[in-house]
């Protein structure tokens, strides 16, 4: 299962200094793979790249914070969204793990 998120966005989504992806998105994928039983495999994009990079393929689920519109829901299947509240921050990150409803 190929998944596309940020990777720039500690705690969420970051490379350790081994070069490894790790935060709370990436556990979330994980474990969503090994529930379905498939590998996951990281793919990062920039933010401006993520939807696009899922409609033409690139991955097959986005598990990154994106937000809900009329336009996106057109398009896109959204899980329920699962929030985080960092221990040093007083806001909360919504995560979801989004798909393309068009198959390449």
């Amino acid at each position: 299962m190929r998944i596309g998120l940020e990777g720039t966005f500690p705690p969420f989504s970051s490379k350790a200094p081994n070069g490894e992806l790790v935060g709370f998105d990436v556990d979330i994928a994980k474990a969503v793979a090994a529930k379905l039983g498939l590998k996951p495999e990281f793919v990062t994009r920039e933010w401006s790249g993520i939807i696009a990079g899922l409609q033409t393929g690139k991955f097959d689920v986005v598990v990154n914070q994106v937000g809900i519109t009329d336009v996106r829901k057109q398009t896109l299947d959204f899980s329920p969204a699962t929030r985080t509240r960092t221990r040093n921050s007083s806001s909360a990150r919504t995560t979801r793990a989004t798909s393309s409803r068009s198959k390449n």
